[in-house]
């Protein structure tokens, strides 16, 4: 899928966890000067870490998350939360390439309400946590992580070619 959202000017760098889950982010130069990034990932649970009696405990995750941060607000939407085993490829490409689209052709004045939207109401925000300012700063911090992890990726990435 790399090479493919390649081909339409979407770029991706990548980092994987303690747990050996891959995040990709996708990102093109205009969803940067958004301070917006696409995160994508997915993974399987080993047997011993499933519980099927555990909620929220799935054997299969995949998810895309729309990343931002807009003035002194942070955004987090998700898009897609599927925990099927298998998500088509092609799905996960348009839905990124969707998402690209989406963003480039917003304003800032549309694009909160756009994302919104597409994300069909599964969104957090710092609005969501103005009556509880530890929550708010865990919330900022969480997504300014996020943003700051894409950055410091790109600029790896950047130096390696170098």
């Amino acid at each position: 899928m790399k090479k493919l959202l390649a081909i339409q000017g979407i770029k991706s760098v990548y980092y994987v966890d303690i747990d050996g889950i891959t995040y990709t982010f996708y990102f093109t130069d205009k969803l940067l000067a958004h301070k917006l990034s696409i995160e994508f990932y997915e993974f399987e649970r080993k047997e011993v870490e499933y519980d099927v009696n555990e909620e929220d405990n799935n054997k299969y995750e995949t998810c895309v998350t729309v990343v931002l941060a807009h003035k002194s607000d942070f955004y987090e939407f998700t898009i897609l939360y599927d925990i099927r085993p298998y998500v088509p490829a092609l799905y996960l490409y348009r839905i990124i390439l969707d998402l690209v689209e989406i963003v480039e052709n917003s304003d800032s004045l549309s694009l909160i309400e756009n994302l919104e939207s597409a994300c069909g109401g599964a969104s957090e925000s710092t609005k969501s946590y103005r009556s509880d300012e530890k929550l708010r700063k865990g919330f900022n911090d969480h997504v300014s992580n996020k943003i700051n992890r894409v950055l410091e990726l790109i600029e790896d990435s950047k130096n390696e070619v170098n």
